[in-house]
């Protein structure tokens, strides 16, 4: 009985985590730019998703970036999809460990379930030149700028 009480003092405090979580990622709306053709926007998990991985989003002169950790999460459990709006989502799940007979878990801190994440891609963005590489539990994404967006030296004659 006393095991009971002291056994997980954090039991409660992450069970209430993982509800603000779940809560949090279903009430936010897309991050939105004010210029969609100059930035990627993100968009968070769906009501529906258990977890979501963390991102990078980063900027070079050719494209965007996206990095994101999916650890212990299988190549062939990952999906990229690119809507017709230009929302390119990344989907996924993560399977949940079996617990053995005579097992007992002390804590389980690591997410498990189904996660999805959206990103809006810039107008004009170029879908068969889009790229996806999955390697070590890290999925990179590379989205071109689009042809207007790309600097350009012009020549003085």
């Amino acid at each position: 009985m006393m095991d009971d009480f002291f056994g997980d003092p954090f039991h409660e405090l992450r069970r209430m985590e993982k509800t603000l979580n779940r809560l949090a990622s279903a009430a936010a709306p897309a991050a939105q730019s004010e210029d969609a053709s100059k930035a990627v926007a993100t968009t968070n998990a769906s009501s529906a998703a258990c977890w979501w991985p963390s991102v990078d989003l980063r900027e070079t002169d050719a494209g965007y970036q996206i990095i994101a950790e999916l650890p212990g999460v299988k190549k062939e459990d990952v999906s990229v999809d690119l809507s017709a709006e230009g929302l390119l989502t990344v989907k996924g799940a993560k399977a949940h460990e079996k617990e053995e007979k005579g097992e007992r878990w002390h804590a389980v801190e690591r997410s498990y379930g189904s996660f999805q994440r959206s990103f809006r891609v810039p107008r004009g963005t170029d879908p068969a030149k889009i790229s996806a590489e999955y390697a070590d539990g890290v999925l990179r994404l590379c989205v071109p700028k689009p042809a207007q967006a790309q600097p350009m030296k012009i020549d003085v004659k």
